[in-house]
């Protein structure tokens, strides 16, 4: 006969499942990706500690929008309007970002450095088949050879292919979102599909000591297959020496880098894959679950977060008919937007995505030599594991232990349920059944929930706020050929004053954090005399790593120390 306490938890998990609910496949805009549809706003909402510590960024980043509109409304009245010099106005005398200085902000070493330690580094990929690479951007390697060439640098493109050390950036994912003929070049805003291809030159003339990539070619657009035409003739593919052409096609790739990081890279990968854990666990683990202690901390305000995100996918306008943010400022439609997430959802199971499976499938585990993302981000892996581990083997006595939680058990398997969390591939193997499996997942939903999401969330705020480095959408399309171009092309190509404003606005109050990551005080795991030792060793190992960060991150060309502890926080509460 079950006991007093299990008749308890069992009541509880039954008035959690009224409470939590997933989105039904009709109502859900997302599908094949879970959505929650109800959860308790009172219990899992912002508290007023939350509210309160981000009120002070939010009410100053309001009211220097609102001097800064009024200054760009009188100085357009006057005639005087200047999109630069706006852009630059939008900081003041005591936070002068390095992205002030225009030509190191806009140089090409700087364009190769945002790849590897910006708001998206998750999209470089090795390429060790320069045919198959030219098969998708058919850049000029006599040219480009000869242009290395001319500037110290006298390599065969093809043995650096082979030796590893050729790199793209591949929009493909773009396209085959539409899920249908590309069509976008007329609409108000361009979103392009761009290949960017990179080498990995230590030493290169035009470099900077803190990123060895070298950008040789861009093309702003991709055909769809089945279209045969030549990619060349009205898609140009742009070099170093193009002038205002290769400005061009850097606005226009990163315009399509920001949309893809905004939607897939940090919204879909860090809080749309958390909403899935914090329902199943409220509804299949009791309070005092081991599973439900370790993860309580850090989903801690995810579900409000991943609403708000939820947002940008659920409509075209607000119930007052205005434009939501997203569509004010990003290129993407709303299906285009939906296709992103769906497409990257169906790209890989949910274990590839951990970091070093991650870095594997993309040929980047070990080049390019510097790679701060992937440097900072692996320093958190070891830390992270031995905590979980020793979490787990106290809680678990065996893996019949394991095998044995019925309540495990349900959640993983509503985690899978693909009318429900529709997590694929949740651990490799498929079957959660031993303590180093449970472990394993545990330390890579807390890297999610930590470190993870603050390379996205954090680097974005610190560099979106700048238009004219990483616009936000493109108001221009593309040339269609690679004839005489002006500034002004590439400059109606950026935001307009209003739009850079929003988004100055926006990324100006993000950064607030809640609370620092392995601070366990205010949760239940930081009062289980159980996790004592594990907590301790944590903070000292994450210590250890703030040393080593810190002093890495002192030589790079842009700050870029986000994966810092004391930057960190416990969840993607923001």
């Amino acid at each position: 006969m079950p006991s007093a306490q299990q008749l308890l938890a069992s009541d509880a998990l039954a008035e959690a499942r009224r409470k939590y609910r997933w989105a039904m496949p009709g109502e859900n805009l997302l599908a094949p990706v879970a959505s929650a549809t109800h959860w308790p706003r009172l219990t899992e909402g912002y508290s007023l500690r939350w509210v309160l510590g981000m009120l002070p960024a939010f009410l100053s980043a309001w009211l220097r929008s609102i001097a800064r509109g009024l200054l760009f409304a009188w100085l357009r009245i006057t005639f005087r309007s200047d999109k630069l010099r706006g852009y630059r106005q939008l900081f003041s005398a005591n936070d002068l970002a390095p992205f002030e200085d225009e030509g190191k902000a806009a140089s090409d070493a700087a364009f190769a450095f945002y790849r590897i330690a910006g708001p998206n580094p998750l999209m470089l990929q090795q390429e060790r088949d320069l045919a198959h690479l030219r098969s998708r951007i058919p850049f000029d390697v006599a040219r480009a050879e000869a242009w290395l060439c001319a500037h110290g640098a006298p390599l065969s493109l093809a043995r650096e292919a082979s030796a590893g050390r050729l790199f793209a950036v591949d929009y493909a994912r773009v396209t085959a979102a539409l899920e249908r003929t590309r069509d976008s070049r007329w609409r108000d805003k361009y979103l392009a599909a761009p290949v960017a291809v990179f080498l990995e030159a230590p030493g290169f003339r035009h470099s900077h000591p803190g990123c060895s990539l070298v950008p040789i070619a861009i093309q702003i657009d991709q055909l769809q297959p089945p279209n045969p035409a030549a990619p060349g003739e009205r898609n140009p593919v742009y070099t170093p020496d193009a002038g205002v052409g290769w400005r061009i096609a850097k606005a226009h790739f990163e315009a399509t880098d920001a949309n893809w990081h905004v939607m897939v890279g940090h919204t879909s990968r860090a809080h749309v894959a958390l909403e899935a854990f914090c329902i199943a666990t409220a509804r299949q683990l009791e309070r005092r679950h081991p599973v439900r202690l370790m993860l309580e901390g850090h989903l801690r305000f995810t579900l409000p977060a991943a609403r708000a995100a939820y947002a940008f996918y659920a409509k075209r306008r607000n119930l007052l008919r205005r434009p939501t943010l997203y569509f004010r400022l990003f290129s993407g439609t709303l299906q285009h937007t939906r296709g992103l997430v769906k497409e990257d959802y169906r790209s890989r199971p949910f274990h590839a995505f951990r970091l070093e499976a991650d870095l594997a499938a993309r040929g980047v585990s070990e080049a390019p030599g510097i790679y701060p993302y992937r440097d900072d981000a692996r320093l958190w892996l070891r830390p992270l594991a031995r905590f979980t581990a020793r979490w787990v083997e106290a809680c678990y006595a065996d893996e019949l232990a394991v095998r044995g939680d019925r309540q495990l058990a349900a959640w993983a398997e509503e985690l899978e349920d693909p009318a429900r969390g529709a997590v694929r591939g949740l651990v490799p193997g498929g079957a959660l059944d031993t303590r180093t499996q449970l472990a394993e997942l545990l330390a890579h939903v807390l890297f999610i929930a930590g470190p993870f999401h603050a390379s996205q969330h954090y680097a974005e705020a610190y560099s979106l706020r700048h238009s004219a480095i990483f616009p936000s959408g493109a108001w221009r399309p593309p040339p269609w050929e690679p004839g005489e171009l002006d500034p002004v092309d590439w400059l109606s190509t950026l935001p307009p004053l209003r739009e850079a404003l929003t988004q100055f606005r926006y990324n100006s109050f993000v950064h607030y954090r809640y609370d620092r990551f392995g601070d366990y005080r205010r949760y239940a795991l930081g009062r289980d005399e159980r996790a004592d030792a594990a907590i301790r060793e944590l903070g000292a190992e994450l210590r250890g790593l703030e040393t080593r960060i810190a002093a890495a991150a002192s030589g790079r060309m842009f700050r870029y120390d986000f994966l810092k502890p004391s930057l960190v926080p416990n969840s993607a509460n923001i």
